[in-house]
């Protein structure tokens, strides 16, 4: 027993991460979305944060820009077996930074079509807005694109997260496990007991949502609201304050 290393709990799948657990970073130093777990069953996800943010506040997704990243026109065939597809970019400014996208996704949304599939993007030069781009594929093509296709373009879930508002508008992505600060990155937790901020409504073993009436909180379900269940309440004490939540995101 003299080896044993008291009061950590050790990596899953042991691996030599780049960032501490309990940490932030102005730089990147794990690939967005990696996940990473512990032997006791919690998961964390590594993310970039949009703002400020205290701990145990639940953060959603990135708002998705349909306006000027939806149906954008493909300009070149794409052969099943390529790994990039070319593209007219909207008219979004934002758009004009090298990897905005990458680990984001881009899925063929060709109205009244079957080519419907979705493939991760690897990197990308910048791309001004309204001008011609190519986007680089972890995948290869799975299906032959046409210049009649339509492809769409979605940034990566854990890339400028943001507190979950009071009406969602983006995916739950996970829980604060310390304050961090705007465009840093760092990892939040996903599965597993964690201090999550929630109303006072909420009993020992309600099944938790979005709170609706704080941005960042969670709330008891209710036979009318089962969208987005993102853990069990396991023990609240406080009023409109932590619980502890086995959370499932």
């Amino acid at each position: 027993m003299a080896n044993e290393r008291w009061g950590e709990f050790q990596e899953e799948t042991p691996k030599a991460w780049a960032q501490a657990l309990y940490s932030e970073s102005s730089t990147k130093k794990a690939r967005l979305g990696s996940i990473r777990r512990l032997n006791d069953g919690r998961e964390f996800v590594y993310v970039q944060v949009s703002a400020n943010i205290g701990s145990g506040l639940l953060c959603q997704a990135a708002v998705a820009d349909v306006a000027n990243l939806g149906n954008l026109a493909v300009t070149a065939n794409a052969n099943i077996g390529d790994r990039s597809i070319n593209f007219t970019m909207g008219a979004s400014s934002a758009a004009n930074t090298q990897n905005e996208f990458e680990e984001g996704w881009a899925h063929i949304s060709t109205i009244n079509g079957s080519n419907w599939t979705a493939y991760k993007i690897k990197q990308h030069a910048a791309i001004a807005a309204n001008a011609n781009g190519t986007l680089y594929l972890y995948d290869k093509i799975r299906a032959n694109l046409t210049t009649s296709d339509k492809v769409t373009i979605t940034k990566n879930k854990a890339k400028k997260t943001l507190i979950a508002p009071t009406t969602l508008t983006g995916t739950i992505v996970g829980v604060t496990v310390m304050p961090m600060t705007a465009n840093y990155y760092g990892w939040i937790q996903k599965k597993g007991e964690c201090a999550v901020a929630v109303n006072g409504s909420a009993n020992d073993g309600d099944g938790l949502v979005p709170e609706g009436g704080v941005a960042g909180y969670a709330g008891p379900s209710t036979a009318n609201d089962l969208t987005c269940l993102i853990g069990t309440c396991m023990v609240n004490n406080a009023d409109n304050g932590a619980a502890l939540v086995d959370l499932n995101i």
